[in-house]
């Protein structure tokens, strides 16, 4: 009986570990089009208001369509005028800090976003509406380069973790 109960363990974790590997590339596609959301909805911010960067950063942290980038409740509260840090560096300095979180993401989209955060307010308005523009193209591609990854390997690792699971039970009869 504890032999069986062994072996359903192994399976499950076997199972899982297929899963885990699915789902990481899922929520990378999850967090890019959270991303890619958000700098649209900044360029349109700022297009049509004139809030300050703090300000919107700070509106858009406690929205529900954002919920699934993590940092950017961090990003908004590091950048209020009274820290005095940049949004490049306050996101740097959080992607450093939460390592377990940002690898989700692939290197090109952290250094998207890190591009992106690095000149956020530095220029004037129109700048800032081109800088959305261009950012929210290449988290596009790199959005849909996720896609193709998820919908070739997604799957795939599942059933490697179920049929992995399924053959170490069988081996270990």
């Amino acid at each position: 009986m504890l032999k069986w109960l062994g072996l359903l363990a192994l399976a499950a974790a076997a199972a899982g570990t297929g899963l885990f590997f699915s789902d990481r590339l899922r929520m990378r596609t999850v967090q890019l089009e959270a991303a890619r959301l958000w700098i649209l909805d900044m360029e349109a911010a700022i297009r049509y208001t004139t809030a300050p960067i703090p300000a919107l950063l700070e509106k858009m942290a406690g929205e529900q369509a954002y919920r699934s980038l993590w940092f950017l409740p961090a990003l908004a509260k590091a950048c209020q005028p009274a820290s005095g840090q940049s949004a490049g560096t306050a996101l740097e300095a959080i992607f450093r800090q939460r390592r377990f979180l940002t690898d989700r993401l692939a290197e090109g989209d952290r250094d998207i976003l890190l591009s992106y955060a690095g000149q956020l307010g530095c220029s004037d308005r129109d700048g800032q509406i081109r800088l959305c523009s261009l950012s929210a193209g290449r988290l596009e591609r790199q959005l849909e380069e996720a896609r193709r990854a998820y919908a070739e390997k997604g799957r795939l690792y599942s059933l490697l973790g179920v049929f992995a699971g399924a053959a170490l039970v069988l081996f270990f009869i």
